[in-house]
């Protein structure tokens, strides 16, 4: 999958109650997938840090495509390591 960074990311989603300000950003793409991992600037993909959420686009034949956006282990906290994003539960 190719990855993208971006850094100083300012979603206005909330996160654990907070607005993420200045935060980093790394998204996981492929076809119908894609992983968002959010940090506070300067944490290692292998450090717990992050928040991690998974987006999967599908279009059934003839009807429109859906979203479903769904945050690992079932929370938005800044518990999680980004380079192991596929193991966790969504």
């Amino acid at each position: 999958m190719p990855t993208y960074k971006v850094k100083g990311f300012q979603p206005s989603q909330r996160f654990s109650g907070k607005h993420i300000i200045d935060y980093d950003v790394i998204i996981e793409v492929s076809d119908t997938v894609c992983y968002y991992g959010f940090c506070k600037p300067g944490t290692a993909e292998s450090s717990v840090g992050w928040a991690i959420m998974k987006e999967t686009v599908s279009t059934p034949t003839g009807l429109q495509s859906k979203t479903v956006r769904v945050w690992a282990n079932g929370t938005k906290e800044f518990d999680k390591v980004m380079n192991n994003y596929a193991d966790y539960t969504y």
